[in-house]
């Protein structure tokens, strides 16, 4: 059997009618589409805790040649994205070894020298900024100086979000393999974008985007670079494939930012709270990097219950979200034996949309605990969680009797 997809079919109240694709749009119209509106990109499936995208500029400027998009968060992160119709083969066959010569080139600059280079880049027709920072202060945005210190690092450590975008992708497996192994030292997270464009044959200005991702790579550190100084160092960290597959040393550039705010907080959480990632996976609980770090556990029916989250600013530990999947006197009972290994207590506060309280772990005076606080409670935490899964296990049993 062949799978196909089928005609998308707008649905409106009154009326249906199949959408057709929109086979009239060249490069410059889709790199102009991202650029207007940057939440097109699948960004949630590729590097789900990067944080809300901002659009810096198209034709970059680089060394060697031009890169067509180049997008930037709050915290600082970096995206870079390559358009590309595919009904040139010698697109298909040249696009990834481009992109990454673009990645490559960018992370040479410094900060000034990437803001100089982005203010005499194209902005689609509207006034350039006057500050890389300027396009994305906001509520939201650390100061200027912090957002300086993080693009920085990022430039200085090749760490990035590398997309290739385009209307249809159907790319020879070997040569992505080619293309990625010549740049293994970087730290890049790789994806491969499928955007097609759909209108009403009635419409000339309303479209449906309909992206996926289809290609993606995790970054794995068994080599870190370094430029500093005009010279670059490349240093193998020795892990082998064994290794690699442990959750403390599977990376993506949402954890790595994760770890690195846990090291400005003490140089023994990121050590010890990796290990206690070790010591969960053996109970099938798993890390999701959200911004936050989630510690996720799927229950026997398949639905998935957050058993706590610590948030990378302030490195904050809660465990509402634990009462969200599960039934509430499990949760309760769950969240008992956290507050006693802790030290702490249950705290009722905020109400949630639907009437029922929020509770949580906090320190006795009601103020939440610390990742740092809670160091040596880590592998108690673990017994905790078994304990846990084990009521959910035997409730689960029960109810099918």
């Amino acid at each position: 059997m062949t799978n196909a997809t089928g005609t998308p079919i707008l649905v409106a109240p009154l009326a249906s009618a199949p959408l057709t694709r929109a086979n009239d749009w060249n490069e410059r119209r889709l790199q102009e589409l991202i650029y207007d509106h940057p939440t097109c990109l699948p960004l949630d499936q590729i590097e789900p805790g990067i944080g809300r995208l901002v659009s810096v500029c198209m034709e970059l400027p680089l060394r060697v040649g031009n890169a067509d998009n180049l997008f930037v968060t709050p915290e600082g992160n970096l995206v870079l994205a390559e358009v590309k119709l595919w009904g040139n083969p010698e697109a298909r066959r040249k696009v990834v070894a481009q992109a990454l010569e673009y990645a490559t080139a960018l992370f040479k600059l410094d900060y000034t020298e990437l803001e100089t280079a982005v203010i005499k880049a194209d902005f689609n027709g509207a006034t350039p900024p006057t500050s890389l920072y300027g396009l994305i202060d906001g509520a939201d945005s650390p100061t200027e100086s912090v957002f300086a210190d993080r693009v920085t690092r990022n430039l200085r450590e090749g760490r990035i979000v590398v997309l290739i975008v385009g209307d249809e992708i159907r790319p020879e497996a070997n040569e992505l393999v080619a293309g990625l192994q010549a740049h293994a030292n970087f730290h890049f997270t790789f994806a491969l974008v499928e955007m097609p464009v759909y209108s009403r044959p009635d419409s000339n200005d309303e479209f449906i985007v309909m992206p996926r991702t289809l290609i993606k790579t995790e970054t794995v550190p068994r080599f870190t670079i370094r430029t500093e100084g005009g010279s670059t160092d490349v240093s193998d960290a020795g892990t082998d494939a064994r290794e690699a597959a442990r959750p403390s040393r599977r990376s993506n550039i949402s954890s790595e930012g994760f770890f690195e705010a846990m090291a400005e907080r003490s140089q023994e959480v990121p050590p010890k709270l990796k290990q206690f990632l070790d010591e969960a996976a053996a109970i099938d609980v798993r890390p999701e990097y959200l911004g936050s770090l989630n510690l996720k556990w799927d229950q026997p029916d398949g639905s998935p219950v957050n058993l706590g989250y610590i948030r990378p600013s302030g490195g904050e530990v809660w465990t509402d979200a634990s009462y969200w999947k599960v039934d509430r006197d499990l949760a309760e009972g769950y969240n008992v034996h956290l507050a006693q290994l802790f030290g702490g207590e249950v705290r009722t506060g905020r109400t949630k949309k639907d009437g029922a309280p929020e509770r949580w772990v906090t320190r006795r005076d009601g103020t939440p605990f610390r990742v740092e606080d809670i160091l040596d409670q880590l592998p108690g935490w673990i017994t905790v969680v078994q304990t846990f899964q084990d009521a959910v296990r035997e409730r689960a049993q029960s109810g099918k009797h």
